[in-house]
């Protein structure tokens, strides 16, 4: 099985907040872990706003290689999914943010459970596997 980890989750894990190291290392012997594009930005840009930025990209790169996270990257079919899925929540009044929904598109893309504790927003999403 194969395991996307949004945001949240990778923070957690690197703040060792709420049993986050406990999930990952669980998820992590399950199978697979991964990133999208848009998770690795949201992390580097946090690094960006600490005062020691080498010591917290450091903590980053080393949680990546220690747990073998790959990177997923944004593909076209990705954005098409992103796409039909914003204008469908929007017809029915129930918007998401768009790096949430470009998080959840990439999951879907690949076919891989999201594992989030944004589940009332991913939710939304339909056909989307979320990890319980």
């Amino acid at each position: 099985m194969k395991y996307l980890l949004d945001t949240n989750i990778i923070v957690g894990y690197l703040r060792d907040k709420s049993g986050k190291r406990k999930l990952i290392k669980k998820l992590f012997s399950q199978g697979d872990l991964a990133v999208s594009l848009i998770t690795y930005g949201e992390l580097e840009y946090g690094a960006c706003r600490a005062k020691e930025y080498k010591t917290e990209r450091g903590k980053v790169e080393q949680c990546f290689a220690d747990l073998e996270i790959e990177t997923l990257p944004l593909k076209k079919a990705t954005m098409e999914i992103f796409a039909k899925t914003k204008r469908n929540l929007e017809l029915k009044g129930s918007g998401l943010d768009d790096f949430d929904l470009l998080i959840g598109a990439t999951a879907l893309e690949n076919d891989i459970t999201l594992a989030t504790d944004n589940e009332k927003h991913f939710n939304r999403m339909p056909g989307l596997s979320i990890y319980e």
